[in-house]
């Protein structure tokens, strides 16, 4: 709002609109060249929150604000509050420094946010799916657009080896055949994914929540 640069992105999101995003944010930014600094915020943790403010020049902070359905308590709740600390700095001119992730503009208008400044995405995306869609935009902000082309193109290769590959030599099946096996006829209810590379850390949590709510949500209790 004064000018300067953005140095620093604060990702306001939870769940599948923020595993995503700080997966490849952390697992690629050995790649990036430290020119954008991006910062998670998923619960609304009073001390997560005084430190970002504490650290951080408001002047130079981007908020993005992450979420489907623009419905989700504790991103409204978070983008609140990072709300009042940019227009306690730059008064409303500082609106102009929050961007949405949404599949419903007219949502994210009502909390305050320009329809120009939402980057949609369908409704049909799941959550889970999403860091395929506008929800990486701090991936982007931090290691460039073509390092996103990259991922989507790696995706895209996966996909039609699975599509075309034969079944014998079809990694997914592959996959897929092995955890269906060792559930049904050995009882393995459990699977262990350990990453040996620290920049891979969060990928364990990402995979639980792709896997669960993708085959979870048929248990009961």
């Amino acid at each position: 709002f004064d000018g300067q640069a953005i140095t620093d992105v604060i990702h306001i999101g939870i769940g599948g609109s923020e595993l995503g995003p700080r997966l490849l944010c952390t697992a690629f930014k050995h790649l990036a060249d430290d020119r954008i600094r991006v910062h998670f915020l998923a619960t609304p943790d009073p001390i997560k929150i005084s430190e970002l403010k504490r650290r951080l020049n408001p002047a130079t902070t981007l908020l993005i604000v992450a979420s489907k359905s623009f419905g989700t308590e504790e991103t409204l709740s978070n983008a609140g509050y990072m709300r009042e600390w940019l227009r306690a700095a730059g008064g409303e001119k500082a609106d102009g420094q929050m961007i949405a992730l949404s599949a419903n503009v007219d949502k994210a208008a009502a909390f305050g946010i320009a329809a120009e400044r939402v980057l949609p995405f369908w409704d049909w995306v799941g959550g889970r799916f999403s860091l395929w869609s506008a929800i990486s935009l701090p991936f982007i902000l931090q290691n460039g657009y073509g390092a996103y082309e990259q991922l989507l193109a790696g995706a895209h290769e996966m996909d039609k080896h699975f599509q075309t590959a034969p079944l014998m030599a079809n990694m997914p099946v592959w996959l897929a055949t092995l955890e269906a096996w060792y559930n049904h006829y050995f009882n393995w209810n459990n699977r262990a994914v350990i990453t040996y590379c620290n920049p891979m850390e969060p990928f364990p949590q990402y995979l639980q929540q792709l896997d669960m709510e993708s085959l979870g949500k048929r248990a009961n209790r």
